[in-house]
């Protein structure tokens, strides 16, 4: 497997992975499908990346909503680079072949099961969230341990699931803090990383809609009183963690 060697915040729950010699996209949202006419939530900020520099291997989804799993975006990835390969829950499986995909470019994914791309490993794990279908991941990166939350309300049984699919340690948490929508707040974030206990907690799902957001330094700040590292992430720019 490779290591991890940087991370790229692409707003929202998007992130890019970039290990030694591959590209892992998790939800990306590079328009304003959101926003006017279709919608009513517009981007506070444009999308810190194009396509033509985004550059996927992989693109994960968490669950099929349009923040997560985009209408513009995927088919713009899809056409763009005929080798990378899509995975995510059902959900969005069915929503890759009725946008006319080839499923044969997919891999279903089920929390219990542990997924082996070679690059890099996946387990999925519980989300409580709107979508039933929807999934947190734990990625083994060269050894590294990495959950994240995807979309997911807080749960007293959330963290012992988390660690029994990782098998008990977690190195870096990217969690959900706006409160709003099916998500946890602030607080709730902050209790769930003091179970999982890691290295760094990077806060997300905030800063790119006026209707749900949250200041995340509230977060930052009690989880560094509590001695746990917390790093605010600039949309685009990549961070070594």
């Amino acid at each position: 497997m490779e290591k991890l060697k940087s991370v790229v915040w692409l707003c929202q729950a998007g992130f890019l992975f970039e290990l030694e010699n591959t590209r892992v996209v998790v939800d990306p949202y590079l328009t304003n499908s959101c926003g006017k006419p279709r919608g009513r939530f517009d981007r506070m900020v444009p999308p810190p990346m194009t396509f033509d520099e985004l550059k996927p291997d992989y693109v994960l989804f968490s669950h099929d909503h349009r923040d997560h799993y985009d209408d513009e975006t995927v088919p713009e990835l899809y056409k763009r680079y005929q080798n990378c390969f899509f995975a995510g829950p059902v959900s969005t499986c069915e929503h890759f072949k009725n946008q006319g995909f080839s499923s044969l470019k997919f891999q279903t994914l089920t929390k219990g099961n542990s997924y082996d791309f070679n690059k890099f490993k996946v387990l999925p794990t519980t989300a409580y969230h709107s979508d039933p279908q929807a999934l947190g991941y734990v990625f083994d990166f060269g050894g590294k341990k990495v959950y994240f939350s995807g979309d997911s309300e807080y749960s007293d049984t959330l963290a012992e699931d988390i660690k029994k699919v990782s098998g008990g340690n977690i190195d870096i948490v990217f969690v959900v803090i706006n409160g709003k929508l099916g998500n946890m707040n602030w607080q709730q974030a902050v209790k769930l990383v003091s179970q999982l206990k890691p290295r760094v907690a990077v806060p997300m799902h905030y800063g790119l809609f006026a209707q749900n957001t949250e200041d995340p330094n509230p977060f930052k700040n009690e989880l560094e009183r509590l001695g746990v590292k917390c790093v605010l992430f600039e949309a685009g720019k990549p961070q070594n963690i």
